[in-house]
């Protein structure tokens, strides 16, 4: 039936120190028949079987952080590695040494020292914050000494390492190296090397004096074009070898940062992709910049750059979330904060004039208007369905139509299956089911049109909030394959859920897949999110699965940083070749690759002495945005994130004094607010650093 969903996605249940729970999970490593994660601040290694149940600590003891002489507990830890016998390799940054535990640990088991003496230090059997790590085929290993400027080739049994790259000390020219981070090493031996305060990958033969840069070679300094770095936390190749030496022009970047340049963006909400271009829904900009496919050639086709649209404007556009391109290039925009959708021609400029196809400018609950709509989807007949959010319904706009039908929910907030509360995204199959993101009532709905009730097919145990597999947090948006499985999206869990649905006769297919924004927008509803999290998602810019990068805020090698990773339970959306595909925008994606060593790299990067926090604050609803925004330039060896602005909110991007020390111990708490509180939910991440010899 419909309604037999199992997420087959989801690992861990949440912030905490039980068996399935997290604390700034680092690494993750998956073998043939299970998944081991590193769980950073927990202080151990715990092992899932591969459908993510039946957790074990394999490797320390929870809560407990080890010292430098320990062998049976272990300190904050980014990188692990498991060989094909089970063997577990753990990099301890904090104690400055490499432990390998038996297949057969457990909780409490005695490993041993490897590499390293637990003391920091720069003799040949030395370590100093070390951060990454590779293992080879006849078990030697290769180890980014970080705060040693070097890398150390330490063979199986061997009593002290060999430096084969870097001099030992800081530096720009190719013999240096200024904080590696990561290294893999291919099958010739050649060892890649992501030297991040130099921002920049140094291609390396074992024996070399000097290593090669493969890209971002213009220079050191960090920057945001498509031939720099900012930070760079690991380099991996695809099965083709599409990072080739020397050629290093990325092909996925759109746009060229904060601004109201004709390639630059303040908060983009959409993207839709097409035959030949890219539109580009630049919320705080008011308008839709069309890109080719290249990503260059930038130009306004909807809107008037920095100028918010009103009640009765056709010229401009307000605070918007979603659009739609057909296939004869017209432009429709949901005008959330002026309760509308315009229609805009396919030769259309800035300036140039629309037409309002749907609402009145003013909000209301009568048929022919809208209350704050978030979601939208156009059928083959250039009909509209609506998520008339605020209004708790679903409209549906014929084409050329004066007014709007309700086809689901009945006007008014609640829990009933014939009710909706706050539906955020529709989608449409071929059999004119509708697929419903119920986003306060944290379930997903199948709607048939002319039903009087919907079918719950997603998180149906209840309709609170919660972490569970089969629960949702705000759900933003759903997606269908071409499987038939179903990807939501929750901006409360800072994740993406995977449901495989049985004994259902259709294949669900979709002529519109979006992503929507992060952030769930109730225009009466508080849901205020404190959570450490990645600070960046990346989406290629190509009709392919989307991948999710690490964050772009560094901290100081000196210091133990806490990390924060997306942990496997972070599944992607694939994007389905159909009508629109949406893509986020503004980020270079690496392909990533299989080597003989797979583990998943550390999503933060660690940079010296220097914490970066970046705030994210959601649009305001009912307020047309007067926004703001200051970007401070960072000199290399601050790091800082771009304050993403919300409308009538004022950021700036904040950089924190080398000096401060805070120990790792953030709490994600969640906290839902009822719905009668006129406030949006608000988002924040948070980095947490602290120094290595503090234990969290």
């Amino acid at each position: 039936m419909p309604n037999s969903t199992t997420a087959i996605a989801t690992i861990g249940s949440g912030y905490g120190t039980g068996p399935t729970q997290m604390i700034q999970p680092t690494d993750v490593f998956v073998t043939n028949n299970a998944i081991y994660v590193l769980d950073s601040l927990n202080y151990r290694i715990q092992k899932f079987w591969n459908n993510g149940t039946n957790s074990t600590t394999v490797v320390g003891v929870t809560g407990t952080a080890g010292g430098a002489s320990s062998t049976t507990q272990i300190g904050l830890s980014y990188q692990m590695f498991v060989d094909s016998s089970s063997n577990i390799y753990v990099l301890d940054y904090a104690n400055h040494k490499v432990l390998l535990f038996p297949s057969n640990s457990s909780t409490g088991t005695s490993g041993v020292i490897i590499a390293g003496t637990g003391i920091a230090g720069s003799a040949p059997n030395m370590l100093y914050y070390p951060r990454g790590m590779f293992v080879d085929s006849a078990s030697a290993l290769y180890i980014a000494d970080t705060s040693n400027h070097r890398i150390q080739y330490w063979a199986n049994g061997a009593c002290y390492g060999m430096t084969v790259a870097g001099t030992g000390t800081l530096g720009t020219s190719l013999s240096q190296l200024y904080y590696p981070v990561a290294i893999i090493v291919d099958v010739n031996n050649y060892m890649y090397i992501t030297d991040q305060f130099n921002n920049r990958i140094l291609r390396w033969a074992v024996g070399a004096c000097v290593g090669q840069c493969i890209a971002a070679c213009s220079g050191t300094a960090p920057g945001q074009g498509s031939n720099q770095f900012y930070y760079a936390v690991r380099v991996v190749f695809d099965s083709d070898g599409s990072l080739y030496p020397n050629s290093t022009t990325a092909i996925a970047t759109i746009g060229s940062g904060y601004g109201t340049g004709p390639t630059q963006m303040i908060q983009p909400t959409d993207v839709f992709v097409t035959n030949n271009a890219i539109y580009v829904l630049d919320s705080l900009n008011y308008r839709i910049q069309k890109f080719w496919n290249n990503g260059t050639n930038s130009t306004t086709v909807v809107g008037v750059t920095g100028t918010a649209g009103g009640a009765s404007s056709t010229t401009q556009i307000g605070l918007s979330y979603q659009m739609f391109v057909d296939s004869s290039s017209n432009i429709y925009v949901l005008d959330y904060a002026n309760h509308k959708v315009l229609l805009f021609p396919s030769n259309s400029s800035t300036g140039t004039s629309g037409v309002i196809i749907a609402g009145t400018g003013i909000a209301g609950s009568a048929p022919n208007m809208l209350y704050y709509p978030r979601g939208m989807f156009v059928d083959s007949a250039s009909a509209l369905y609506i998520a008339d959010t605020s209004n708790h319904r679903i409209q549906y706009w014929a084409n050329g139509a004066c007014y709007g039908m309700t086809v689901a929910g009945t006007g008014t907030l609640g829990t009933s299956l014939s009710q909706l509360y706050y539906p955020v995204a529709i989608i449409v199959d071929v059999n004119n089911y509708m697929y419903i993101t119920d986003q306060f009532n944290n379930r997903i709905l199948r709607w048939a049109v002319g039903a009087c009730v919907g079918q719950c097919i997603a998180a149906c145990s209840g309709t609170a909030p919660g972490q569970g597999s089969n629960q949702f947090y705000y759900a933003v948006r759903v997606v269908f394959d071409s499987d038939g499985s179903l990807y939501v999206s929750e901006s409360g869990n800072h994740r993406v859920q995977k449901f495989v649905i049985f004994n259902n006769s259709t294949t669900p297919t979709t002529i519109q897949t979006t992503v929507a924004p992060t952030t769930a927008t109730a225009p009466t509803t508080t849901a205020a999110q404190t959570t450490v999290a990645p600070t960046t998602t990346v989406i290629p810019t190509t009709t392919v699965d989307q991948t999710t990068t690490a964050p772009t805020t560094a901290t100081a090698p000196t210091t133990a940083a806490a990390q924060t990773t997306v942990a496997p339970t972070t599944t992607v959306i694939p994007t389905i070749t159909a009508a629109q595909t949406t893509v986020a925008p503004t980020t270079t994606v690496i392909p990533i690759t299989t080597v003989v060593q797979t583990t998943v790299a550390p999503t933060t990067a660690t940079a010296p002495t220097t914490t970066a926090a970046q705030t994210t604050v959601a649009p305001t609803t009912t307020v047309i945005p007067t926004t703001t925004a200051d970007q401070i330039t960072i000199t290399p060896t601050t790091t800082a994130a771009q304050t993403t602005i919300a409308p009538t909110t004022t950021a700036a991007q904040t950089t924190i004094t080398p000096t401060t020390t805070v120990i790792p111990t953030t709490t994600a708490v969640q906290t839902t607010v009822a719905p009668t509180t006129t406030v949006i939910p608000t988002t924040t991440a948070d980095q947490t650093t602290m120094t290595p010899t503090t234990t969290a």
